[in-house]
């Protein structure tokens, strides 16, 4: 978890918001919009995986559960 706000705080101060650290941001907000978290994707993936792509955001039930965030596949067209 600490990767990924670390990850955030690096996209802020690159390009001025938090951009999903677990994709690779263009560095322009027109861009790079739809995955500012919490992303785009983020709640199509909670309700069908649980949990967003990079595992920061869970839905209750999956918490209840105690099980870890797997690799989700990435909804993003490139």
């Amino acid at each position: 978890m600490e990767m990924i706000t670390e990850g955030l705080m690096k996209n802020y101060n690159r390009y001025g918001n938090f951009s999903c650290p677990c994709r690779d941001a263009e560095g322009v907000r027109e861009k790079d919009k739809d995955m500012i978290c919490p992303c785009d994707y983020c709640v199509p993936d909670q309700k069908e995986f649980g949990h967003c792509y990079c595992g920061l955001y869970l839905t209750e039930e999956f918490y209840n559960t105690g099980k870890e965030p797997a690799g989700i596949p990435e909804r993003r067209k490139s």
